[in-house]
């Protein structure tokens, strides 16, 4: 049976260039913070949070004010009036409370919850972007920057609006403070500088252990995606305890500068609430004093301790401004500079305008150029037929398969006359336009924890192609068919079943170019025989194998030999008959 297939739609925006309407990235950590918590509309609703989490503050200071306002008007002269007013003004006080920080947070927390999505979309669009190679950092790393970073780099939203609410606290106390008695007042600004002052000075340490605790837990993060990622690779080769310990050493690593981290700030916590105790003393020491000789009334005397008690968290919450802002500035940096990495696969030269719309889908080629003409791989030049339903076969070693596919996936920048296709280079076509007419399934191809339909990543399944990959038998084990859940990584999977899927999802791409890459090294000796027929009777378009199998390469209308001489070609099959 043949497959009919048609070229997947052309890019929406040139090599080197950019989709209308896309955002810029932010390449500084100031400014991936402002996009966390300002862009896209998200200022408006924060500011809005903000002023809510202030009047909350203000209120909450204004209560111990109210109560001793009561204490003073109507219980000391014993006034049911004045007491049935002042409890409505407190009632009244207390819904403003409540409403004003219900408002507050949970317009603070959908502007850091779009704020961590909006930057987890950039930064996956710039790991996914083609014209980014990405090289240089593994997956751990990379969930970490997703997970980990955009939180804290987005967690800005809630600096903003407690900082903003404890200073808003703070003045109200003052004032007040200053209302009843200006020494009293004076003492409270007086110590709330030197306590600020002294807090940075203990912050500094903490600042530093949180910054090395951070990329402590990243790299943890990394070796572990490693780990569990290769398992199944590292139980065969044997390497389980050799990875393991390389996990230990990572993990307590990361142990360590948590533990650090930790002890940093038990000893932050301590003097904070030591010295907040010792400011609290010497207020209700000095109001208590004042009560005695008549200078303040005995509700001014309630009002001053209760604003004393009330001050030590703004206090406490000022005083960390200085660690918070360095630790989302150390964080953004780590997430800024991947957006900040240029686009190293965007090769074309300015100003060029080769094949402004693409390679035509018609395959038309350069006079005498037509095939995929690889060069400068083991030392050898060879073109690859790539005319519908011709079937090429390339036998190579781990190492040379390996670095055709970083080639022909365009994985790495490429050098001028590398690759081509139909007499075009794939420098002056570009990543995108190379995968719209090239696919390669790699034998170790990423599944995904989804369904089999969705691993497949097609709109429509066709029973032929199951059926040539193999997997219709695959499906007949599973319990809800193409619709069953195959875990994380296609653990529920053997590897023989894994590489059937990876089979049947290149087999509905739709590039008139494919090339499988050691597509049944993990299956029974029958079930690729069977693949083999299917596959030499599916001669819709082209079909690249690299293998070693005897049974895949007895399909083939011809062979590239790079196994042998590094700077030989060697052509075996139908194209020794020719």
């Amino acid at each position: 049976m043949v497959s009919t297939i048609t070229a997947p739609p052309a890019p929406r925006s040139k090599a080197g260039g950019s989709a209308p309407g896309a955002r810029a990235l932010p390449t500084t950590p100031g400014q991936a913070l402002a996009h966390g918590s300002f862009r896209e509309g998200r200022g408006r609703r924060l500011a809005v949070a903000a002023a809510c989490r202030m009047l909350h503050q203000v209120t909450e200071a204004l209560v111990p004010v109210a109560i001793g306002v009561t204490v003073d008007r109507a219980i000391a002269p014993g006034n049911p009036g004045a007491l049935v007013w002042c409890l409505a003004g407190t009632a009244l006080l207390f819904v403003v409370l409540t409403s004003s920080w219900r408002i507050g947070t949970r317009l603070n927390t959908s502007v850091f919850s779009h704020g961590e999505h909006s930057l987890r979309q950039l930064l996956a669009g710039k790991v996914l972007d083609p014209l980014h190679s990405g090289t240089g950092r593994g997956p751990g790393r990379l969930l970490s920057l997703s997970t980990s970073d955009t939180r804290h780099t987005a967690g800005l939203a809630w600096v903003v609006t407690e900082q903003l609410s404890a200073f808003a606290a703070l003045i109200t106390a003052a004032v007040a403070l200053v209302l009843v008695s200006w020494q009293l007042g004076a003492t409270v600004l007086v110590a709330t500088a030197a306590f600020m002052l002294l807090m940075h000075l203990v912050t500094t340490p903490l600042e530093r252990r949180a910054v090395a605790q951070q990329a402590a837990a990243a790299e943890s993060a990394h070796v572990a995606s490693d780990l569990v990622t290769g398992l199944r690779v590292l139980k065969g080769i044997g390497a389980v305890d050799g990875a393991a310990a390389r996990y230990r050493e990572a993990s307590r690593s990361s142990l360590d500068a948590a533990m650090s981290m930790a002890r940093a700030k038990a000893l932050f916590t301590g003097v904070s609430l030591g010295l907040s105790g010792a400011f609290l003393a010497a207020i209700a020491w000095l109001a208590s004093t004042m009560a005695a000789n008549g200078s303040i009334t005995v509700g001014q005397l309630v009002t001053v301790v209760g604003l004393a008690q009330f001050i030590k968290d703004p206090m406490t919450t000022l005083a960390f401004l200085s660690a918070e802002i360095r630790e989302k500035r150390a964080v953004a940096g780590r997430l800024s500079g991947l957006l900040a990495e240029e686009n190293d696969l965007d090769q074309r030269a300015s100003g060029t305008d080769v094949l402004p719309d693409g390679l035509p889908d018609d395959g038309s080629a350069v006079e005498g150029a037509r095939g995929l003409r690889v060069a400068s791989v083991s030392g050898s030049h060879f073109v690859v037929d790539v005319d519908a339903g011709s079937i090429t076969g390339i036998l190579a070693t781990p190492a040379t398969a390996r670095q055709l596919i970083e080639l022909l996936t365009y994985r790495r920048p490429l050098a001028r006359g590398e690759l081509s296709l139909h007499g075009h280079d794939a420098i002056d076509l570009g990543p995108e336009e190379v995968a719209r007419h090239v696919f390669v399934s790699d034998h170790d191809g990423a599944v995904f924890s989804a369904s089999v339909r969705e691993n497949l990543a097609t709109d429509s399944v066709e029973a032929a192609l199951l059926a040539a990959s193999g997997l219709d038998e695959v499906l007949r084990h599973l319990p809800d068919g193409l619709d069953s859940r195959i875990g994380e990584h296609g653990r529920t999977l053997s590897g023989g079943q894994r590489q059937r899927l990876l089979l049947g999802r290149a087999l509905h791409q739709p590039q008139p170019l494919l090339v499988l890459h050691e597509p049944t090294s993990a299956v029974d000796s029958v079930t690729e025989m069977r693949i083999a027929e299917s596959l030499d009777g599916l001669r819709g378009r082209a079909l690249v194998l690299i293998t070693d199998s005897p049974a895949l390469l007895a399909i083939c209308d011809s062979v590239v030999d790079l196994g042998a001489e590094p700077t030989a070609l060697n052509m075996v099959g139908a194209a020794d008959a020719q």
